[in-house]
This record gives structure tokens, sequence and C-alpha cells, in this order.
């Protein structure tokens, strides 16, 4: 038979086993700090995510965190193809406490989201991700046809465009704004000459 000390040792360590075990649960529930920016960097977890806190079906969502902010930000893509107006946009939202709140849309831009391409890329001097959008062949045909693209800097609220015209002669031509920043340039000329390397380039000017 148990002496009253013993029962007193083991009661007290019948109390810190329970003590334990609540304890340890409840630190399994709660997501540590950064899981869930480490989890919205992973694969299509950044869309999976908005396409449940804004019930929409996206073909593009992305998760665009700045290095020096604690700030959850995204960007998505709509196409509008209405009477009134016809090409893409791009939206900018931001996690507000537990509210994905959208805080910038651009403009209506040329382009289709059918059979494009649209990934974050990194230039150099940046801090963050720009987002490269790409027409892909929507807009070609056996006579030629257009390839559009942008530089979307979400920070600046800037898109940047590179036309592609490819005639039926095989002549290849890429127009890019005047001015721009040469690491801009030189994204847009190496994309394009993956598949077109005997392209000329030719700059115009934005403001007209």
């Amino acid at each position: 038979m148990l002496s009253g000390q013993t029962k007193i040792v083991v009661y007290l360590l019948f109390l810190f086993l329970i003590v334990f075990s609540v304890t340890g649960c409840n630190t399994e529930r709660e997501q540590p700090e950064g899981s869930l920016h480490e989890y919205l960097k992973q694969g299509e977890n950044a869309r999976l995510f908005l396409e449940k806190n804004l019930s929409l079906e996206l073909q593009y969502g992305f998760y665009l965190p700045l290095l020096a902010a604690d700030t959850y930000r995204f960007c998505y893509l709509e196409e509008e193809d209405s009477f009134a107006e016809w090409g893409i946009r791009f939206v900018f939202a931001e996690l507000q406490d537990t509210l994905l709140v959208k805080i910038y849309t651009s403009p209506i831009l040329d382009g289709s989201l059918k059979e494009s391409d649209v990934k974050p890329v990194r230039l150099s001097g940046y801090t963050y991700d720009l987002l490269f959008y790409h027409s892909g062949s929507y807009f070609l045909g056996s006579g030629g046809g257009e390839v559009y693209s942008y530089l979307a800097d979400f920070e600046e609220k800037t898109f940047t465009p590179g036309f592609l015209e490819v005639t039926g002669g095989g002549m290849v031509t890429l127009s890019i704004p005047s001015g721009i920043p040469d690491v801009m340039k030189k994204f847009f000329v190496g994309e394009f000459k993956k598949n077109y390397p005997s392209l000329t380039v030719e700059e115009f000017d934005a403001a007209s």
C-alpha cells in the first residue's frame, strides 16, 4: 500500500502528464509564425488560397511578398470579354486581418488568358518579384500575328509592354518602350529570342 508521501508524488506526476499533454496538443494546433508565408510560396497554394477566400475560379494567382514588410500580398488575373471591353487585367490584393482586400486593379490590357503563360520574375536591382505575362500563340496563325507581353510591377503600378509582330514573310519585330530600364529590355529580348532568335528590336515612345 502506498504511503501518504508516495501518493502525493504520484498525484503530482499525474497532474504534470495531463498539463504536458494538453500543452502539446495546443502547440500542434497552433500554426507557428511564418507557416502561412511558407505555405503560400509552394506550388499552386497561392492560387488555391485566393480561390477559397474570394470564391473565384482562377487560372493564375500568385503570392508576392515584400522583403521589407510583414504583409501578405497577392496578384491574380482576370479576362474581360464583353461587348464593351476585351482584354486582361491584373488585380492586386492584400490580406488584412482575415480578409482579402483588393488594393489595385490595372486598366484593361490587350491579351487573353487562353494559351497564355504568367510567371513571377526577379530582375536585377529589384527586391521583389514582378509578374511576366505572355500571350503565347493565341494571336498567332499560319500567316503571322502578334504576341502581347507585360512586365507588371505591383509596387509602382506600372505595366511595361513588349509587343511582338510576326509577318507572313518570316520577319519578327519586338517593340518595347524607349526609356525603360536596361534590365527590362534585356529580359524582353532574352525571353523572345528563345523562340525567335533572328528578331529585330524597335523602341517606341510610350508617351505618344
